[in-house]
């Protein structure tokens, strides 16, 4: 009965190929889809899940602040037992990273300070060395591997020197695994915490409650109640901190223990250097590609019912014969089934010759292996599931034909068939107009975050890495820079753009104030073109100055109700006193995800980096000049320099991946509507041909005849236009949350994208229209 039922069902996918290669076409994209962001989303979903203590690593943050002080970690580890260990970890952000061995100089991206308990709480393996001991020594350094070998080469590094910055000297004691992409740290170095002192020539600066710069993370013990543990926290913490602050009557915001596996979606941690993504994103990819998938079964049940009415005699002869229902569904059944499986070998394939593709769009390594047990499961099930779920209602419609009417000529099932057909077309349609919509504004919005007035000017702006080497001359070397016509203006600082990470805590009249912190010169805000709305900008910080002149920004003054800033004198770390000299107008310093947060520029000259004011055209002239003078002050080091709008942009490669993936969902979904909508017009435009022959014979003319065809799903599409706008306009709105500075919804999308998919309809069912109006009306009606 099976081989038969086999024979069968294969023979009926050869003998009806335009609609079984359709079926298969559009169950394997989506297939594939399905796949690629089911590996995706596994990847990102496992984010610090691979850590053996995962589920008892928690950061100690506070609702805006996911910095700590240094003192913080060592202080809960010694007054809760339930603490077995803590690691703090600053990014060493002040430096451009140029490690030196021998004549070699190699620039590292991720480094990190990190307490010597690092590799015994995180599970990121060592090549070599002791995990317990790489990090003792406050001179050590552990590389990745990558790293070890772009400096040393196939060399063992363990025991040898490098210098770093010119400035130090370190001692390599271990080489760890490249951490896997789905970690939120990801380091090409990890440096002793002790180093940070020599760092910054400050032998207390780890006993300063008012540099809030350092990740904290605490591994609980297994018995640890953190609900508790964390009341417990803000009832002694808080004290501890603010008797330390000399702030005995104030308050501080609460503190919180975030699981490790939560940081990586942490909304707006974007200055704790850590990598972050969006699970808003995620959810939203798991919920397109699903739909991706239900469009295809669609497709495959509003084929699979159209194709029934070829089939009536067939299944007449069967009952005829004794074949009962249930022996009919399961025919029915088994032919959808082999279709899927048909269909997943084929988008395996896909995924194999897309898997690259797609790993660049989303910016993540993405491999298929059939040996793991959920890829496994997927390919072997789905397909089964999707076989049953596709084609159950086919089954149950063909089977309930009745032998006697279709035998004696009768028509059957048409109208309720041709209802439940037009049902389905139409849900596509809202679909496929839904993801256009979105996709549409999703580009919107990435266009508008990157293009938005961030209160500066960020056009022919050209910001250039220091070096050591050029330290050493950098005033000759501005001055040079000055002398080129085609400079406008030139700024040293600490920090780019969108990495403000420098934290500073300080008590002002019994209130503690919390800055982002930059250090630059005095011409930083006329190169950004910043503008001083109270007081005048600083002046250069000569030796001899006692007072460290700053600008805040108009929302500390308006969230510290500072009100005559201009003249204030504050002390920082007790020795270091600040005198605000002005204010100037908020403007964006970090992603536009999250509000404008207060911010001190300090008259501290810190030259991590030069940014460049030049002439609107002269590009790649000022480009030339700049490697022309920096092999003449710089010769041993790599020149690395960046447009501030590419930095910008890099704030939103989540919201340029999502555009991506979007844009590639959209023509996916489009491509299954419109394979679907051409077999199913070819079928009911193929039952319409007596129709059409007396309609022509009655005095229609083609051109009449092919609107009236045209006209008759081009209605099914203008109608899924009205279910798809509320839709669209709901989803867009919640996505827009995300977002301070939404670019909101726009008409002319609606209409455009209502246009487009119209069109795409026409041009999709014209084909058979035509040819079907064309047709000689006598050679349809010689046998009626």
């Amino acid at each position: 009965m099976l081989k038969n039922y086999l024979t069968s069902a294969l023979r009926n996918l050869s003998r009806h190929r335009v609609f079984s290669a359709i079926n298969i076409l559009g169950l394997a994209g989506s297939m594939a889809v399905f796949i690629l962001i089911t590996l995706y989303v596994r990847l990102i979903a496992g984010t610090d899940k691979f850590h053996e203590n995962h589920n008892r690593i928690f950061r100690i943050e506070r609702p805006e602040i996911h910095n700590m002080a240094a003192p913080i970690g060592p202080f809960l580890y010694e007054q809760y037992p339930e603490v077995e260990a803590f690691i703090r970890m600053g990014e060493v952000f002040y430096t451009s990273n140029l490690f030196q061995f021998e004549d070699k100089t190699i620039k590292l991206e991720n480094i990190w300070l990190a307490d010597s308990s690092f590799f015994n709480v995180f599970s990121f393996p060592l090549v070599k060395g002791d995990e317990s001991e790489v990090l003792l020594k406050p001179d050590a350094i552990v590389l990745s591997q990558s790293a070890a070998k772009r400096i040393f080469g196939d060399e063992n590094p363990v025991g040898k020197s490098v210098s770093f910055q010119s400035r130090f000297t370190l001692q390599v004691t271990g080489v760890m695994e490249d951490f896997p992409v789905n970690s939120s740290i990801q380091a090409d170095a990890i440096i002793a915490f002790d180093f940070y002192k020599t760092l910054q020539n400050d032998p207390l600066i780890l006993e300063s409650f008012q540099r809030w710069n350092y990740n904290t993370f605490l591994l609980l013990n297994s018995e640890a109640n953190v609900e508790q543990l964390t009341e417990n926290i803000n009832q002694e913490l808080s004290a501890f901190i603010l008797r330390n602050l000399q702030l005995p009557n104030s308050q501080l915001p609460e503190f919180v223990l975030t699981p490790l596996p939560d940081i990586y979606f942490k909304k707006y941690a974007n200055h704790d250097g850590l990598k972050h993504g969006s699970r808003s994103n995620i959810s939203i990819a798991i919920a397109v590609s699903i739909i991706i998938l239900l469009l295809a079964i669609i497709n495959f049940t509003n084929l699979s019912t159209a194709q029934a009415t070829y089939r009536t005699k067939e299944v007449g002869i069967r009952k005829t014969l004794g074949a009962s229902k249930p022996l009919l569904v399961q025919q029915h059944l088994l032919e959808s089934i082999i279709t899927a499986y048909i269909s997943i070998f084929i988008a395996v394939i896909l995924v194999e010759q897309l898997l690259n593709v797609f790993s660049s769009l989303v910016n993540t390594e993405l491999t298929l292996s059939l040996f793991d047990g959920i890829n496994l499961a997927i390919i072997l099930l789905s397909p089964l599931f999707m076989g049953l779920l596709a084609g159950s209602y086919p089954a149950f419609y063909i089977s309930s034909f009745s032998p006697f009417k279709i035998l004696s000529g009768e028509k059957t099932g048409g109208r309720k068939g041709g209802k439940i057909r037009r049902i389905l077309i139409l849900a596509q349609f809202v679909t496929a107009s839904v993801l256009i919509i979105f996709t549409f504004h999703v580009n919107r919005q990435v266009n508008y975050l990157i293009n938005k007035d961030l209160g500066i000017n960020t056009e022919n702006r050209l910001v250039v890495e220091t070096s050591p080497e050029l330290l050493k001359n950098q005033d000759v070397f501005i001055n040079e820079l000055w002398a080129n016509p085609d400079i406008i203006n030139a700024t040293l600082h600490a920090s780019s753009l969108g990495n403000i990470v420098e934290g500073w805590g300080m008590d002002y009249e019994g209130q503690n104030m919390q800055f982002r912190v930059q250090l630059a010169d005095s011409n930083y805000f006329s190169t950004l073109n910043a503008k001083i709305i109270e007081g005048k900008t600083f002046k250069n910080r000569t030796p001899s100055d006692s007072v460290y002149e700053v600008i805040v920004n108009k929302c500390a003054v308006e969230k510290y109700n500072l009100s005559n800033p201009v003249g204030m004198e504050i002390f920082f770390m007790n020795n270091m006193k600040l005198r605000v000299v002005g204010v100037v107008n908020d403007f964006h310093y970090e992603s536009l995800h999250k509000p404008i947060d207060p911010l001190m520029v300090v008259n501290i000259v810190y030259p991590n980096f030069i940014t460049i004011n030049y002439i609107p055209g002269k590009t790649q002239e000022t480009i030339r000049f700049v490697e022309d003078l920096w092999m003449k002050f710089s010769p041993n080091s790599p020149l690395t320099y960046t447009s501030l709008n590419d930095d910008l942009a890099k704030l939103y490669v989540e919201e340029a991946r999502l555009k991506r993936l979007f844009q590639g969902f959209t023509i996916v979904a489009i491509f299954i509507a419109l394979i679907g909508l051409f077999g199913l017009s070819s079928f009911d435009i193929g039952k319409r041909t007596r129709e059409i022959g007396i309609r022509k014979v009655m005095g229609s003319s083609s051109s009449g005849l092919v609107l009236f065809l045209v006209w008759q799903f081009v209605r099914m599409v203008v109608l899924s236009l009205l279910f798809a706008f509320p839709i669209a306009w709901w989803l867009i709105n919640k996505w827009l949350q995300n977002f301070i500075t939404p670019a909101g919804h726009s008409i002319y999308i609606y209409i455009g994208s209502g246009i487009l998919v119209t069109l795409i309809a026409i041009l999709t069912v014209i084909y058979h229209s035509t040819k079907a109006a064309n047709t000689n009306p006598a050679n349809v009606l010689k046998y009626e």
